[in-house]
């Protein structure tokens, strides 16, 4: 049985949904309903690349907002295609990150950088250590040899041999005793350092005369 159906006088022919193995081969003016596979699945075509929900292909360049491969790289707040700010931002990325250990690279500009609060210059000699001879009896001050936040003084030697009392400035006659082999620091209020020449407290033994180390940082 023919699958063509005149509908009118003039003698059009309308194609009925016809059942095929093989999708039907049309003639120029036909009308057309559609066509199914044995299974009754509708005959679909895509209009880039094949029936069926097949890929479709678009030419390299043929879409103006996707772009070309080879479109340059965009890199600022500037008009381009998808590509190109796609490469953009490759090219930012691995401008600041090290491929091989994935760390960020920074860079400051020193002009940059604004200091909102005043800063306490370091000194000049990184560190001062010197000895002291401590007796019994007798207060022995503890004077900075260098501006410095911090004073510790413990007694010299592998073999500590005795006790030691310890006086604050201000303290008037009330004393701390610390034992033996143990150390003790004189620390500059928060934020500030002892000046040089300056008296942070004073030291006597316990007994006897040793030497003590002052370590000034």
């Amino acid at each position: 049985m023919s699958d063509f159906y005149p509908i009118n006088q003039v003698g059009t022919r309308v194609r009925t949904l016809k059942a095929s193995a093989a999708a039907p081969s049309l003639s120029e003016g036909d009308l057309t309903l559609g066509s199914c596979d044995l299974s009754g699945n509708l005959r679909v075509t895509g209009g880039g690349g094949g029936g069926g929900g097949g890929a479709v292909t678009v030419a390299d360049g043929a879409d103006v907002t996707q772009g070309a491969i080879a479109d340059a790289a965009v890199a600022t707040d500037a008009t381009g295609t998808v590509n190109a700010h796609l490469r953009g931002l490759v090219k930012l990325l691995a401008s600041c990150i090290s491929i091989g250990s994935s760390w960020m690279q920074v860079s400051i500009q020193n002009a940059t950088l604004a200091v909102t609060q005043s800063l306490t210059a370091a000194p000049a000699t990184p560190g001062y250590v010197s000895l002291i001879s401590v007796g019994t009896g007798a207060y022995v001050n503890i004077t900075t040899n260098i501006a410095t936040s911090t004073v510790t003084i413990v007694e010299d030697g592998e073999n500590p041999t005795t006790a030691f009392k310890v006086r604050r400035p201000g303290s008037g006659t009330n004393t701390s005793t610390y034992g033996t082999g143990r150390s003790y620091t004189f620390s500059a209020p928060p934020g500030t350092r002892f000046a040089a020449s300056q008296t942070v407290g004073s030291v006597e033994t316990v007994t006897g005369t040793v030497n003590f180390i002052q370590d000034e940082q």
